[in-house]
């Protein structure tokens, strides 16, 4: 919800500015993506100790790649094509990037969970 909101408002900010929307889709990512990365890291999948933030960091630049992709090109698809309010659009691509990339991604891939025996068990 933090990164969400950071990426609404950055988005309305940059929208007063009048900065082309595909550009002001690009850039909200960046806000996002960094604040999405440490929540992750440190809350969200609680990998603060998990000695592995260059593994991290490279398997989430993969990801970020993917999500800024999908979230610069579905808004712009459904804003210039289909005419929605860009921020409708936006808020629907971050609802399905999120939904079937982001998460799935940073779940398993960029935070995965680290099975480990109890000890003694063999």
């Amino acid at each position: 919800m933090l990164a969400g909101g950071a990426e609404v408002a950055t988005l309305a900010l940059i929208q007063w500015l009048a900065v082309p929307l595909i550009a002001s889709f690009a850039m909200v990512q960046v806000v996002g993506t960094t604040i999405t990365f440490t929540l992750n890291k440190l809350w969200v999948f609680d990998a603060r100790g998990s000695g592995r933030v260059v593994g991290e960091g490279a398997r989430a630049l993969i990801v970020f790649g993917g999500s800024f992709g999908l979230n610069t090109v579905l808004p712009s698809i459904a804003t210039y094509q289909l005419h929605l309010p860009p921020l409708l659009a936006y808020l629907a691509s971050q609802l399905v990037t999120y939904a079937c990339w982001n998460f799935p991604l940073n779940r398993w891939w960029v935070f995965p969970i680290r099975a480990c025996a109890p000890i003694g068990v063999p």
